[in-house]
């Protein structure tokens, strides 16, 4: 028989230090005698003699496959010297493990190990990770669908306390299912993540929220007896914050997309959350000082941005400078403007007046 050609390609694995190009028949990860031979370090033909005296136990189409060479080199599964015409055998998981269950060395055990594990398994794990980001990808562009069914409803209506569960159940509690799927935790800790993250976003301020509810609705909220209301409660009351609770669910799902398949799960990447905390914590006592009651005190921020900087070209220039999507990213990420943003609040807080 022809002596097969060594397959130089990219795609192979590292199997006891010794690449081996990853080779597929029949949707199945296969090798040849010579791979067998090469990784356990046996002479040539060793892997061939224990076939063939053996072969009353293997099952063709289970444990192996003959492939004729023209098949091969047309479907590309591996290289095969021009001049090979006869049948090549492929070995599968099974057959492999069944023709070295002699080899009980060492070496033997950790090529077994690494090749099962690293090889052959890999195959299906991969097709199982692919799966699974296919149907996230497919659940996600149809919660855009309802999202943007649902919007016309959300404009054209004034929330109101019986209204906002329709903003709840159609797009809330799926949006949370998304991320609770994309990042393998609780509903709990999915919600938690939002909020956070709309404090680092857009200043988003729970206690205000709160605050603003029970004063909407008539319901009793004071330091003795605070209202134990939900936050998504707050935030399904008012546009502003639906949109703010949306656009920031979205934002940390694309920031979770990248899979690992060779480990055949999803990686969380969630290095970009930073939190705002500190900003909102210098600007409260300004935002209450005014009686501010715009969304997050945005009326008061506004204030205080037109202080620092006469012009929004200012801040446009700013912002494009030290790649920031928002002021208050920049003031996280430039020591110079959070101190100016710090002295600013100070000073308007030690003057009178309105906004």
């Amino acid at each position: 028989m022809n002596e097969l050609k060594t397959q130089t390609i990219t795609d192979c694995v590292i199997i006891n230090t010794m690449p081996l190009a990853i080779k597929e028949y029949n949707n199945r990860r296969v090798v040849t005698f010579k791979d067998i031979d090469t990784l356990h370090q046996r002479p040539d033909g060793t892997a061939r003699r224990n076939f063939n005296a053996n072969k009353r136990h293997l099952i063709e189409g289970e444990d192996y496959f003959k492939v004729c060479a023209d098949e091969i080199r047309t479907h590309k599964i591996m290289e095969v010297s021009p001049k090979t015409h006869e049948y090549i055998v492929f070995i599968t998981e099974s057959g492999y493990l069944m023709l070295t269950k002699s080899l009980t060395d060492d070496l033997a055990w950790k090529v077994q190990r690494e090749l099962v594990n690293t090889y052959f398994r890999a195959k299906n794990m991969l097709t199982i990770t692919k799966t699974s980001f296919q149907t996230l990808i497919n659940k996600i562009s149809s919660l855009e669908t309802e999202i943007v069914d649902m919007r016309h409803c959300l404009e054209t209506k004034k929330p109101t306390q019986p209204n906002f569960w329709l903003w709840k159940k159609h797009i809330a509690n799926k949006v949370i299912d998304t991320l609770v799927e994309t990042l393998h935790i609780d509903s709990r800790s999915a919600y938690d993540m939002v909020y956070d993250n709309m404090i680092s976003m857009y200043g988003f301020d729970k206690s205000f929220a709160i605050s603003q509810f029970c004063s909407k609705y008539g319901i009793e909220n004071t330091l003795d007896n605070p209202a134990k209301i939900p936050v998504i409660d707050t935030i399904a009351d008012v546009p502003e914050y639906q949109r703010q609770f949306v656009e920031t669910t979205n934002h940390i799902i694309s920031c979770n997309k990248e899979i690992s398949y060779a480990k055949n799960e999803v990686q969380v990447n969630v290095s970009d959350i930073v939190l705002c905390d500190k900003v909102q914590q210098v600007i409260m006592p300004l935002i209450h000082k005014y009686e501010d009651n715009s969304p997050n005190g945005s009326k008061t921020y506004r204030t205080v941005y037109k202080k620092m900087r006469k012009t929004d070209k200012a801040w446009k220039n700013m912002l494009t400078r030290h790649h920031c999507k928002s002021k208050k990213e920049l003031l996280l990420k430039c020591d110079k403007y959070y101190a100016e943003f710090v002295q600013v609040v100070n000073d308007l807080l030690s003057e009178g007046g309105e906004i």
